[in-house]
C-alpha cells in the first residue's frame, strides 16, 4: 500500500513537473518572440524615419540583405522619385516573426504618395514632371516587407522590391529632356514617339516590296525608319507564325533607320525560307516597340 502511494505521488510529481516546464518554455518563447518583434520594429522605424526626415536621400539598400538594383536609373529619375515621396508618411501596422525567430514580416502603410497611375507624362523636362507630380492626387499603399537576421545578428529587410516597384519603377520609362529639349536618357517611350514605319525590301533590287510576298527566298530584309536620328541598340526578333526563329541587334549611331537581313542558311540552317507568314518584332531594352507587317513566303 505504501509502495503504491509512493508510485502515485511520483507519477503526479512527474506530470506536474512536465506541465510546469511546458508553461515555462511557452513563456520563454513568448518573451523571445516579443523581443524579436521589438527589434524589428525599431529597425523599420529608424530606417524609414531617417529616410523621410532626410529628404528621401538615405540609401535604403544598406538595410537590405538583397539590394534592389538602381544602377539603370539616372540622377534625374532618382531626383523625381525622391520628389514624389517628399511629403509621404509611413506607419508600421503589423509585425510577425516565424517560429525560429530568424525571419519575419512587417506591414507598413505609406500615405500621401502621388498616384503615379494617373501621371500620363512620358517625355518632359524635370520641371514639367515635378509640376505634374504635384498635381497628382495622393493615395495610400500598404506594403508587406520580409525581414531577416543577417550574419551579424541584426535585423534587416530581406529585400525592398515591393517598395521600389511602387515608388521608383514608375520613373523607369520616363524620358527626361534637358533645357534644349534633348533627351537626357533614351527610353522606349521616346523611341516610340519617333517611329515611322517598318518596310520589307527586295535584297537583290534594294527596293521596297509592293505586296510583301516572296517566292522561296534565301534572305528576308526589313528596314525600320525613324523621323529623327537615334543612338541606341535595336533588337529584331524574326517570327514564323507564333514561333520565334532568331534575333539580331543593330546599334544605331546617329542614324534614322536600321536594316535587318536574315539569311536562311546562316541563321536558320536551311537552304531557303519555307512557305509561311513571317514578321519581325522590334525591341528596345526588352520592351516591344513595334511589329513589322507580315511577309508571305510561297
Amino acid at each position: 500500500m505504501v509502495n503504491r502511494l509512493g508510485n502515485l505521488i511520483t507519477r503526479i510529481s512527474a506530470i506536474l513537473l512536465t506541465a510546469v516546464m511546458a508553461v515555462s518554455a511557452a513563456g520563454c518563447d513568448s518573451i523571445l518572440e516579443s523581443m524579436a518583434v521589438n527589434k524589428i520594429e525599431s529597425m523599420v522605424n529608424d530606417t524609414f524615419s531617417e529616410f523621410f526626415d532626410g529628404g528621401c536621400k538615405a540609401d535604403l539598400n544598406s538595410s537590405a540583405a538583397d539590394p534592389y538594383d538602381v544602377s539603370e536609373y539616372i540622377q534625374e529619375q532618382m531626383d523625381l522619385y525622391r520628389y514624389g515621396l517628399s511629403k509621404a508618411k509611413f506607419k508600421l501596422l503589423e509585425t510577425t516573426v516565424k517560429q525560429n525567430r530568424e525571419s519575419g514580416k512587417c506591414k507598413i502603410k505609406f500615405s500621401k504618395v502621388p498616384d503615379y497611375d494617373s501621371l500620363d507624362l512620358w517625355i518632359a523636362t524635370a520641371g514639367d514632371y515635378e509640376e505634374a507630380i504635384s498635381g497628382c492626387k495622393t493615395k495610400s499603399y500598404t506594403v508587406t516587407l520580409k525581414v531577416t537576421l543577417n550574419d551579424n545578428g541584426d535585423w534587416v529587410f530581406q529585400d525592398l522590391t515591393p517598395f521600389f516597384d511602387l515608388f521608383l519603377a514608375p520613373f523607369a520609362d520616363r524620358c527626361i529632356l534637358d533645357d534644349d529639349g534633348k533627351p537626357v536618357n533614351i527610353t522606349s517611350r521616346y523611341v516610340e514617339s519617333f517611329l515611322v514605319e517598318s518596310v520589307w525590301y527586295d535584297p537583290m533590287m534594294s527596293n521596297p516590296l509592293k505586296d510583301n510576298v516572296r517566292v522561296a527566298p534565301d534572305t528576308l530584309t526589313n528596314v525600320v525608319y525613324f523621323n529623327e536620328c537615334m543612338n541606341m541598340p535595336l533588337t529584331a526578333k524574326l517570327y514564323k507564325d507564333n514561333d520565334q526563329l532568331c534575333e539580331k541587334t543593330v546599334e544605331l549611331a546617329d542614324r534614322n533607320f536600321a536594316s535587318f537581313s536574315f539569311y536562311s542558311e546562316m541563321d536558320m540552317g536551311s537552304k531557303l525560307f519555307g512557305p509561311g507568314s513571317y514578321r519581325i518584332k522590334f525591341y528596345m531594352d526588352d520592351r516591344l516597340l513595334t511589329e513589322s507587317p507580315d511577309i508571305v513566303v510561297r
